[in-house]
Order: C-alpha cells, then structure tokens, then sequence
C-alpha cells in the first residue's frame, strides 16, 4: 500500500468516524413515563403510540432536526391490530399514530424542536388544545449539558374546569376550535392562572418556550409527584370535609 493509497484510506476513515459520532450526538432521546395510578396510551408525532400502564416508561429516539409532539391519551380501547379510539387525545382511532398526526381535544401538549436555531433544543407544555392529564418535561439531569429549564403544569384542571367546558375526561380550551386566531379571554385566563409555564393560546407569551443546548435528552411524565401529592391533599381535604359534617350533623 503506497502513500497516496494510506493517505486516502486515513482520510476516508477520518470522515467516517466523523460522520458516525456527529450521528450519536444528534440523536435526542425522551423517556415518556406514566407516573398516573391508571394506564394511559401515550402518543407521539413522529414516533406513533404506545400503552403505557401505571409506571411504565417509553423511550423515543428522536434524530437529526426534529420537530413534534407527546401528550397522552385516556380511556382507550383498541383491537388487536390497534384500531379502536380514545376519549381524549384519539388520533384518528390508531393505536400507533401517523406521522404528523393530531390528537383530538382535549388534551396537554408538549411540542419540541430538537438541534434548532443556534444549536438549540426548543420545548413547551401548550395547553391551546385543552387538558386532560397534569405533565411536566425537561431535561434528564444525567444528559442536561448544565440546563434546568423544567416547565410543568401540574394543577388538577379537570377538577376545577369551567362547566361549560367540561368534557368527559378533560377540560376544553375555545381555541382548539378558533385557530391562530385565538386571543387571550377569561377562558384562556383560567388556563394561565393554573399553569403559567404553558401556552394558553396560540401567541402566547414567549417565555413559555424553553431551551437547553442540542444534545440534551428529556423527559416527558403524566401524572408528576407534585400533582399526585396535590390531588391527594385535595381528597384528604375532602374527606375532612364529609367527616366534620356527618360528626356535626350526628351531634
């Protein structure tokens, strides 16, 4: 093998362990996990859908630029070749949603750009589609490159949900219906005061939108400690309440 041959075949597998560690660094990975005490049928755009009991995770790759969406579906039932629907969340009545696809309101949203703008990831909780199970997403510590932008909403919605809007399983959000044309209203108020980090409607504020360099991983969890804890204290409350009445009224 004379120089020229060496020099080339050095060159060749130069760019080739180039190109194969620029490929591991710019896959994104989430791990979309049920934290809820039920099973959820969690979904992804791209990535498709998969059921998830209580405690269960998935992990999604997500390569090169990529921009998507996670959110959960609830009170499901599929065959065994994954037709079927949802109460909320359904996408198109697949188990394992197409590509591009949109869930059916209502239901929370996390929407991500991986490798964007300036070597970024870009990350939200939007709610401009309504709400059907508390979320929180972020970066993993062990892969956070130094970031710890979290943004969750973890208010039990559904319990404090406007009649009107109330559907079974969720609370609606007018501006699935209305489009980019959505501005801020009582309705998206109610929204905003429960969950300030999320967007309430289309052009919401823009500190809603999150950042961690490119290369981070993240997770995505229905039903976070907080909001578990929070919807606990809610029904010890309760139960506190029902007590002290039946004690008052026996007395």
């Amino acid at each position: 093998m004379n120089s020229v041959t060496i020099t080339c075949f050095l060159v060749s597998a130069a760019v080739l362990l180039f190109t194969s560690a620029y490929s591991v660094t710019s896959t994104t990975t989430f791990l979309i996990q049920n934290n809820c005490s039920y099973t959820i049928w969690a979904a992804a755009s791209p990535g498709g859908g998969k059921q998830l009991i209580s405690g269960q995770r998935w992990l999604l790759p997500a390569d090169g630029s990529t921009t998507g969406h996670i959110w959960a579906r609830t009170g499901c039932s599929f065959n065994e070749s994954g037709y079927g629907g949802c109460q909320t969340g359904d996408c198109g009545g697949l188990l394992n949603c197409h590509q591009n696809a949109q869930g059916s309101p209502p239901y929370t949203l996390a929407e991500y750009t991986v490798n964007g703008f300036g070597s970024k990831d870009f990350f939200d909780i939007s709610l401009v589609n309504g709400f059907n199970l508390p979320m929180e997403f972020g970066p993993i510590p062990s892969s956070s490159n130094g970031c710890t932008q979290l943004v969750e909403c973890s208010a039990d919605i559904n319990a404090e949900c406007p009649r009107e809007l109330r559907v079974l399983g969720g609370c609606n959000n007018p501006c699935s219906s209305s489009g980019s044309n959505c501005g801020p209203s009582n309705y998206t108020t109610f929204f905003k005061d429960r969950c300030p980090n999320a967007y309430s409607y289309p052009l919401d504020d823009a500190n809603t939108t999150f950042t961690c360099p490119t290369g981070t991983n993240y997770k995505v969890v229905f039903c976070p400690s907080n909001a578990v804890l929070r919807n606990l204290t809610v029904f010890i409350r309760m139960r506190v309440v029902v007590l002290n009445n039946c004690c008052t009224n026996g007395s």
